[in-house]
């Protein structure tokens, strides 16, 4: 039931309150900045609004250069 839950709304970004969605939407959303090619100020937005994770700002830090 989880897992069924968490695929229904890994593109949810309000009211994140587990860990376990909150890893699946910073990962997804890691992806799909890289294939949108977003913009630095896209990627500024969503860094300062959704990341919640240590371990997600430091990768979108690298990753996209912030």
């Amino acid at each position: 039931d989880r897992v069924c839950w968490m695929v229904e709304h890994h593109h949810t970004y309000e009211n994140i309150r587990d860990w376990d969605h909150q890893i699946l939407v910073e990962a997804d959303l890691l992806a799909g900045l890289c294939e949108e090619n977003a913009s630095e100020e896209r990627v500024r937005e969503v860094y300062g609004s959704v990341f919640g994770t240590e371990t997600g700002k430091l990768f979108c830090r690298k990753m996209f250069g912030l």
